[in-house]
């Protein structure tokens, strides 16, 4: 039920409008009022989470890894008579078995699922926990560790598999409401049935500095919790449809595991489009511009391969590069990640200045020779 306080507003405008002296059209307030309010109430309704859970939850798995890691620790003896070494001098290692949790997304019938590089990278074993209670192995595709994706399959003749709709990421909106989907903690509860978390956009567009194996850039900002298990699973919008694939969380302090209401997403749309390219070529392929660039009062073009698709482009020595797809550039450093989403064949647009003209060329990437 709608309450007085949000149509007082309202009635409000249309009153301190009328003493201005200012004609406010009563049927046009009217209908723009009643948009409001239905947006607001459909917005809102818990049956929107309730059908978007239903739609998402067939197509979210639970990901378990199983990987070796080789540890040289120093036995009570070593710290006496030094390390124990083996016939060829080298030191006695310890080996360890340690089990890594993620979550998943299937993406198509023949099993192809997207989970996060982080989650199986080094796997020596994959077990993939469908929601119907099947436990299935599966192979990894082709991971990318750039972006943080990889894609696994399993064998649909075992299990059959639901595929998750995903949309564009240019559709979130800051304040719109999500769901993260995923299997937190999914050895605790013992069951691959997916938990869903309430949140809205926090902020779209953030930026991480690059670590040196991972580019996070353009990530979706939520409050929805996120759980050591999560990464590799869907946000969703209200209608059950992927807008990001859910990467890390901050907590502000390692002694701190869970969330705090900080976690970041991988916008949808990229993540769709890089798992599309590893299971086309079982690899990230190089894409290359043709370009070299120096900073000159801003980022100017040095150098242009001839017949590159820089040059089949029209780009010429000494343009200043003023845009690249929809971010601007204004030192070298912004363009770290700008081709993140990009593959040979796709067309990037060039906003560049050449003297006083602006113009936009569009440069068709190609693989790097």
């Amino acid at each position: 039920m709608l309450k007085r306080s949000h149509i007082l507003p309202y009635m409000f405008v249309a009153v301190i409008g009328i003493v201005a002296g200012i004609v406010v059209p009563m049927q046009p307030l009217r209908t723009f009022v009643e948009r409001v309010i239905d947006d607001r109430i459909l917005s809102i309704a818990p049956k929107d989470f309730v059908r978007a859970a239903a739609r998402i939850k067939p197509s979210v798995v639970g990901v378990v890894v199983s990987k070796v890691k080789i540890v040289e620790e120093r036995t009570l003896y070593e710290e006496y008579f030094g390390q124990i070494l083996t016939d060829n001098g080298v030191p006695i290692a310890t080996v360890q078995r340690i089990h890594n949790m993620g979550s998943g997304i299937v993406l198509d019938s023949i099993g192809h699922i997207l989970t996060s590089n982080h989650i199986v990278n080094g796997a020596e074993q994959i077990m993939v926990a469908f929601p119907d209670g099947n436990n299935v192995g599966a192979v990894i595709i082709a991971s990318d560790s750039l972006s943080d994706i990889a894609v696994i399959r399993v064998d649909t003749v075992t299990v059959p598999t639901v595929p998750a709709q995903f949309v564009k990421e240019d559709s979130l909106q800051v304040g719109e409401f999500v769901l993260a989907a995923g299997n937190p903690f999914l050895n605790f509860f013992n069951s691959a049935d997916p938990t869903l978390t309430l949140g809205i956009v926090s902020a779209l567009h953030r930026n991480f500095t690059f670590t040196g194996t991972g580019i996070y850039q353009d990530m979706i900002q939520t409050d929805a919790a996120m759980n050591p298990g999560n990464s590799g699973g869907p946000l969703i919008n209200s209608r059950g449809e992927v807008c990001g694939v859910n990467s890390f969380i901050y907590t502000g302090d390692a002694s701190v595991q869970g969330s705090v209401g900080i976690g970041f997403s991988i916008p949808g749309s990229r993540a769709s489009h890089i798992a599309k390219e590893l299971i086309r070529h079982g690899r990230r392929r190089v894409s290359w511009t043709g370009l070299k660039i120096g900073e000159q009062g801003g980022v100017v073009i040095t150098s242009v391969a001839p017949g590159g698709p820089g040059d089949r482009a029209g780009i010429k020595v000494g343009d200043q590069i003023l845009r690249i797809a929809d971010r601007k550039i204004q030192q070298s450093s912004d363009i770290v990640g700008v081709f993140l989403p990009y593959f040979p064949e796709d067309t990037v647009f060039f906003a560049v200045r050449r003297g006083s003209k602006e113009m936009v060329v569009k440069l068709i990437l190609q693989e790097m020779p």
